[in-house]
Formats: structure tokens, sequence, C-alpha cells
């Protein structure tokens, strides 16, 4: 019972975190990055696959109708795996961004006053910290599934 509920506390501290990176995602600017439609699958596919998959898990423990182990754990590792990819390469890609842009404004002075607001790229950045952050709670989660009980 303790288990059980440990785990459902991770999956909606989990949740949270996708739903919390699903909101900066619609509030940044998508369209200003066509360019980069892989992105964006990649960040729709993890926010919501996570957020379908993690309300069927804690669907699944409430209503007494149990999912084996194996099953439960693959889907949290799958899930694991995804959202810190996601992360990783969202914190690396905005991190380089980042990093351009400063030297583009250290060889040209009035090139910072011209370029349009970044809110995006922290948008982006912040949204792949939240997904590293869901992606570690998850494993934790499925190092919690898999871990056989002491009795």
């Amino acid at each position: 019972m303790y288990r059980n509920n440990l785990s459902i506390i991770f999956k909606l501290f989990s949740l949270g975190a996708v739903i919390i990176a699903a909101v900066f995602w619609t509030n940044a600017d998508v369209e200003s990055r066509p360019k980069y439609k892989d992105e964006q699958t990649l960040i729709g596919g993890a926010i919501w696959s996570q957020t379908v998959i993690s309300l069927g898990l804690i669907i699944s423990s409430e209503v007494d109708d149990h999912l084996h182990p194996i099953v439960h754990g693959y889907f949290l590792l799958a899930g694991s795996i995804l959202l810190v990819a996601t992360g990783v390469s969202l914190i690396i890609t905005e991190y380089k961004k980042m990093r351009i842009f400063q030297q583009s404004a250290a060889n040209e002075p009035g090139a910072a006053e011209a370029t349009p607001s970044r809110a995006y790229d922290r948008a982006y950045l912040t949204i792949g910290a939240l997904c590293l952050s869901a992606g570690i709670l998850t494993f934790i989660d499925f190092i919690i599934i898999i871990t056989p009980t002491v009795t």
C-alpha cells in the first residue's frame, strides 16, 4: 500500500511537470520556429504521450486493476527515456543558441538591440528542464515499481 501511494505521488508530480511544460509550450512562439518541425513533434509527442500514459497508470492503480510490474515498468521506463531525451535535447539546443547569440552580440554592438525578444528561447529552456525533471521523477517511479516488496 505504501509503495502504491508513493508511486502515485511520483506520477502526480511528473504529470504536473509535464502539464506545466505544456503550458510553456502553448505560450511559446511556435510560429517563429517553423524550420524546427522535428523539435515541435518531439515536444508535442513527449507531452501528450506522458499525459495520457500517466493518467492511465494512475487510473489503473486506483480502480484496483493492477498492471503486471513488467508492463507497468515498461511504460515508466519508456516514458522516462522519452522525457529525458526531450529535456536534454532542448537544453543543449537552447544553450547553443544562447552562445551564438552572445557571440554575435559581442562582435556587433548593435545586434543586441536589433534582435527581437528571446522569451521563447527561455520558454524552450524551461520546457527542457521540466521534461528532464519529469523524466527523473518517472525513473524514480520505475525503480519503486520494479523493486520487489520486502515482507
